[in-house]
């Protein structure tokens, strides 16, 4: 039983799917239960989540008179009426098709389609069915299946051409922004709110203008374009790809699509197929037998399939790189840390109360950013690398902070390991700031986000480090109140098991102007001499600077990035000792080269030691 005009069509208020069928034979099968699943179709009516169960939709029911012009091929007059009484215009052009004289009739109209089937003696009129499935993920692709059932208890059908997929488009609101951008005279008009009750209407489109309604008509056009847009950031994707694009992804590698399997199969066969070509072809038999007869190691290229992609960055891996002390030469490792793979950021180190590092760093992984760590312990050295974030989701979880304490609770000593990281919602792309912390009995707790001062701000950047007290302290930027202001650097300290203060405490300004604090976040706490003084700690930060001589042509918007720090001292106090911001030189006046990434230490001495 073959189910026609199969159609999934994106929502046109975002996050849902419209699907759309037509039944041909709905005397016998009277329903059709959908079934959706993420990655690859389902394959019976329990794989996967239940979407709905759909009887036929009967349109109305006419005598047996009407078989005469309809075995003719003609609709009459009346049967036009008909269709009229039930809301539905048929058009010049509709045209009816004998399926089976004086039994069944289908009328098409356009994109429409219409069954008429004899039933008792009477003519039921059948259309297409409809079913909406909402709340879905915005440009993400699900995948359906359709299975007509006869009678009760249902005997579903399986068919391998009862399938369709469609990707859900999201709620950009471009209608709102068209309307936000219109002169105020616009809005202060637009104050005709629809008449009476406006059955079918939304809730929130009853409050709204006329012209404000209007808007939506081209505005949800423009949402499903946004989405569709960024959307083109998966093509490349094999785990999130359509499914129904994979063989254009075979066909850049050479592999042969076997279109009997299913799409999850497929998208195994591609992701192991580089893996497979190194095994075996014309390359490995080569390179052994350049070894055979030279004795010589080799390595072979194949350029015919040789790609210069200009929109992706280059890959970094972590590496470990030390000296014994102050002074000495540096000493790097052969080997890189880990294959994990990031294009920006880098790694936070702490010591935990077993005096183990730990090294947490964000990484891409299968098709999400999430945050991982490694442990070196005296004994084993380095252990593999762990998930910290959990399994990869449609966040992105990056630039990781770690910061361990001490803290005395009555006569037992208590350790804490805290980790704070910026998290994004790539739908709103609206940074928030969680974090985790470790116990002393080496138990993690759920992440949590921090809202220290108002839910829903956004925050990004975090940085966290511990003073001699086991005080923790928290820097991170925050959006501005104002649209067109530059993001402010927040900090507050927890003492014990609170934070000081139940809103965050400003940066202080540099000569009254803001000090422009961008990325690059790094905090260096100075621990007391031997009076038990000079304590305090120093803010690095990057932030833009002109070019010297770039004027106010067009060369004006040319810049830079420089180093920039600011000094605390005491540690007594939260808000007071803060110095003047200062600048790090740059090796020639008005070089135009990037400082950025500092990274600072302090000896025993309270030498600072920067790398940058």
């Amino acid at each position: 039983m073959k189910l026609e005009h199969i159609k999934a069509v994106p929502f046109p208020g975002g996050n849902g799917i419209d699907l759309q069928w037509f039944n041909p034979a709905p005397e016998e099968y009277t329903g059709v239960r959908v079934v959706r699943r993420e990655s690859t179709h389902p394959l019976s009516p329990a794989d996967g989540r239940r979407v709905g169960d759909i009887s036929n939709p009967l349109l109305f029911s006419l005598d047996s008179s009407f078989a005469y012009h309809l075995d003719n091929a003609i609709i009459s007059p009346e049967l036009a009426a008909k269709f009229s009484t039930s809301r539905i215009v048929i058009s010049l052009g509709a045209y009816v098709t004998v399926t089976e004289p004086g039994v069944k009739w289908e009328i098409t109209d356009g994109s429409a389609v219409y069954l008429i089937v004899s039933n008792g003696g009477a003519l039921e009129t059948y259309g297409l069915s409809q079913l909406e499935d909402k709340g879905l993920q915005a440009e993400h692709v699900y995948y359906y299946t359709l299975f007509p059932y006869k009678a009760d208890p249902a005997d579903y059908i399986f068919d391998r051409g009862n399938r369709t997929a469609g990707m859900a488009a999201g709620k950009n609101d471009m209608a709102g922004l068209m309307y936000d951008l219109l002169p105020i005279i616009y809005h202060r008009y637009d104050n005709r709110l629809p008449a009476g009750d406006a059955p079918g209407m939304a809730e929130e489109d009853k409050e709204k203008g006329q012209l404000r309604r209007f808007l939506d008509l081209p505005g949800q056009q423009l949402d499903q374009l946004y989405s569709f847009a960024r959307a083109a950031g998966n093509l490349r994707e094999i785990d999130r790809v359509d499914g129904r694009l994979l063989p254009l992804l075979a066909q850049w590698i050479g592999w042969e699509t076997d279109y009997h399997k299913e799409i999850e199969k497929q998208r195994m066969e591609l992701r192991n197929a580089p893996a497979l070509y190194k095994a075996i072809g014309s390359i490995p038999t080569l390179e052994t037998m350049i070894k055979q007869i030279t004795g010589w190691e080799n390595r072979v290229k194949k350029f015919l399939y040789s790609i210069f992609i200009a929109n992706q960055p280059e890959t970094l891996y972590p590496r470990i790189c030390y000296r014994s002390e102050p002074g000495s030469p540096w000493l790097e490792e052969e080997d890189i840390l880990s294959v994990d793979f990031a294009y920006d950021g880098r790694p936070t180190a702490v010591r935990d109360e077993n005096d183990d590092l730990q090294i947490f760093y964000h990484t891409y992984s299968k098709g999400s950013w999430n945050i991982r760590f490694k442990t070196y312990t005296a004994e084993l050295g380095w252990k593999p690398s762990s998930p910290f974030t959990g399994p990869p989701s449609l966040t992105i979880d990056k630039y990781p902070s770690a910061a361990f304490r001490k803290r005395q609770a009555g006569k037992k000593k208590r350790a804490e390991l805290w980790v704070f990281w910026t998290i994004y919602n790539p739908v709103t792309y609206s940074p928030r700031v969680r974090f985790r912390m470790k116990n002393f009995l080496g138990q993690w707790a759920e992440s949590r986000t921090f809202n220290l001062g108002g839910r829903g701000v956004p925050r990004k950047s975090p940085f966290a480090a511990a003073d001699h007290l086991q005080r923790l302290w928290l820097f991170w930027l925050e959006a501005p109140s104002a649209p067109q202001g530059s993001w402010q650097l927040k900090y507050n300290r927890r003492t014990g098991t609170n934070w000081e203060t139940t809103r965050p405490f400003d940066f202080p300004p540099d000569n009254g102007q803001n000090p422009r604090v961008g990325d690059d976040l790094f905090v260096l706490v100075h621990p007391p001499g031997a009076d038990d003084a000079d304590n305090g700690l120093t803010v690095f930060w990057t932030r833009k600077k002109p070019l010297q001589g770039a004027g106010a042509g067009l060369m004006s918007h040319l810049s830079c990035l420089e180093i920039a720090y600011c000094q605390k001292t005491g540690l007594d106090s939260t808000e007071g000792g803060w110095g003047p911001v200062q600048v790090l030189p740059k090796e020639t006046n008005g070089s135009s080269y990037d400082d950025r990434e500092p990274a600072a230490i302090i000896d025993e001495n309270g030498a600072i030691h920067l790398c940058w």
